[in-house]
């Protein structure tokens, strides 16, 4: 019965780490240094897409210290599954967090009204420089 509860906390943890710590990995490494890079250059109109990742960091990191804490306090005993399912989704997104393709989309198109028209017709036609 314990290798069960040990195989849902790795479970758990490798659903939470996807979920929080994944993220805030994207979002540390990719997305709020793509935003201020872009806010400097005035490829953005507003700071809003920056202050939209800084939130969105410090709720999903919260996020994950609460849902840690809870696990911590009521379930110590299956806390190595959780930890070990943390560290396999940290592995897996941490080649994935960078400047991949589909993260440069995903930032495109979820800042698509904060992006300055010409840069937006740059990187639509592709031209270099962007």
């Amino acid at each position: 019965m314990d290798f069960i509860f040990f195989i849902i906390a790795w479970l758990v943890g490798s659903f939470v780490g996807a979920l929080t710590l994944g993220q805030c990995l994207i979002i540390f490494r990719f997305g709020l240094p793509t935003a201020i890079r872009w806010y400097r250059l005035g490829w953005l109109i507003a700071a809003r897409p920056v202050t939209r990742y800084l939130m969105s960091f410090v709720f999903l990191a919260g996020l994950f210290l609460g849902i840690t804490w809870i696990m911590l306090q009521f379930f110590s005993s299956h806390a190595i599954g959780y930890f070990i399912g943390l560290g396999m989704a940290m592995l897996y997104t941490l080649g994935r967090s960078g400047a991949t393709s589909d993260n440069i989309t995903d930032f495109i198109q979820a800042n698509q009204k904060y992006i300055n028209q010409l840069a937006l017709d740059k990187l639509k036609n592709k031209e270099p420089g962007l």
